[in-house]
């Protein structure tokens, strides 16, 4: 695969990001918390963050990481987020949450970019050609992993990352 093949999808499909016109006000959903709760949040969040990689790099070479890497990564981007929220705030009204009206053009005008990049990645002459059949396991254990998958790796961090972490960050240093 040449270094075109490879970096050519990612390439356009970031040029159509930002071609692609989003133009939603800016909220704060801490804007109503305390300063010194946000910033204990915060601190919680960036220890948990930290915490993830280096636990998973001083485990014993016979521990199998694929069980622990997930169960240690719901462990510190979930519960402890979620524990620390409650522990931290109390009896303490929760902060709401606001409202913001996004207009259904601003929903759609990312799928051409998600549409442009699987075509060069997969469809296109520059797409790798297709992975064995015979190299696969079992369909059971590739959903299972392939949903494991998605769910720590895509939602789950989405979620920590910028729903917990980034808004705490904002909220006190700014955009």
């Amino acid at each position: 695969m040449t270094l075109w093949q490879t970096m050519l999808p990612p390439l356009v499909g970031m040029v159509l990001t930002r071609l692609v016109p989003l133009r939603i006000a800016l909220t704060d959903p801490l804007s109503r918390a305390r300063q010194a709760l946000v910033f204990r949040e915060m601190w919680v969040l960036l220890l948990a963050a930290i915490a993830f990689p280096t636990v998973i790099a001083v485990l014993p070479a016979g521990i199998s990481r694929g069980l622990w890497y997930a169960v240690l990564k719901v462990l510190l981007f979930l519960v402890v987020p979620l524990v620390t929220f409650r522990l931290l705030r109390g009896a303490e009204q929760s902060t709401s949450a606001i409202a913001v009206r996004v207009p259904r053009s601003c929903w759609l005008a990312p799928l051409l970019v998600v549409l442009a990049w699987f075509y060069l990645s997969r469809i296109s002459p520059l797409a790798p050609p297709p992975y064995p059949v015979t190299g696969l396991p079992d369909p059971v254990t590739l959903a299972v992993a392939s949903l494991v998958t998605l769910l720590t790796a895509g939602v789950l961090e989405e979620i920590f990352y910028r729903g917990f972490l980034q808004t705490r960050l904002e909220n006190l240093v700014g955009r």
